[in-house]
């Protein structure tokens, strides 16, 4: 239903989003398992030094390394198919509850395949990391970039939101209705002191649009110049300069290993 480059392209804004979540550094994932309970799923003003319920993307990059590391180990020829079948293909029709514990997740993945998996479960689940676990993409010869260039997929993503997308240049994302959303902490456009809520009523001396933001922040790359903004708040007008020169940035896996990898044999069609 989706080509592997779709997949990829999805999972590379996932990835992003994550690898640049500062909540990560005091937040470990196993504690996002709360959030829905603590934060009833209502909007948080800083969600990226919060973190959000990041136990079902992040889990899926976790299985993804998992599943290289069993493939490497095994010399391609086990993997996370192996897994699913021997934890789940038990006790054939009965549609009953089976609980478990991370224990006999553990014990299965050892069936498979000997490895530390306590301790790699550990690592990733219970203690805190500034980085997103990206070994499975590395370990299969991709690597998480960021071009001027949306993908496709980027592309539609926007479209579906209808949102502008400047989250990994300026720090935030813009409505249809030119209202800034998701500010993420320690961004460029935290440091400016801009807020969540906030209206872009121009650029520079230019009424506000995708395009004239865009074209603001590639002027700006490699100089001295800030990006200049006139923001509403409120009943207030006031000019803004976001100090940022990194050009216009979109995530995308890039393959810089030649062959099939892990990853490609996981995405390859059933």
């Amino acid at each position: 239903m989706s080509t592997k480059q779709e997949v990829l392209d999805n999972v590379a804004y996932a990835a992003a989003y994550l690898d640049n979540q500062k909540g990560r550094t005091w937040r470990p994932l196993v504690d996002t398992t709360y959030d829905p309970i603590v934060q009833n799923r209502s909007p948080q003003p800083w969600g990226s030094f919060m973190r959000n319920e990041d136990y079902y993307n992040e889990g899926m990059l976790i299985w993804v390394e998992a599943d290289a590391i069993i493939r490497q180990g095994t010399g391609m020829k086990r993997g996370m198919d192996d897994f699913a079948k021997a934890f789940f293909g038990i006790r054939p029709g009965d549609w009953g509850q089976v609980t478990y514990t991370r224990d006999d997740v553990i014990a299965t993945l050892n069936s498979v395949y000997q490895y530390d998996w306590a301790g790699f479960l550990r690592e990733r689940v219970d203690q805190t990391s500034e980085r997103a676990p990206l070994g499975g993409f590395t370990r299969s010869g991709y690597e998480l970039q960021y071009t001027e260039e949306q993908t496709a997929t980027g592309k539609a993503r926007a479209k579906l939101r209808e949102a502008a997308e400047f989250s990994y240049s300026l720090g935030f994302s813009v409505s249809k209705d030119a209202k800034i959303s998701g500010i993420a902490w320690g961004s460029p456009a935290f440091d400016a002191a801009l807020r969540n809520g906030d209206e872009i009523v121009a650029v520079g001396e230019k009424t506000y649009s995708e395009d004239t933001l865009k074209e603001a922040v590639t002027e700006a790359k490699g100089t001295a110049v800030p990006v200049r903004l006139t923001i509403k708040r409120g009943d207030t007008v006031r000019p803004y300069t976001i100090n940022y020169h990194g050009g216009l940035r979109y995530p995308r896996f890039v393959k810089i290993r030649k062959g099939d990898g892990a990853l490609d044999l996981l995405l390859k069609a059933r």
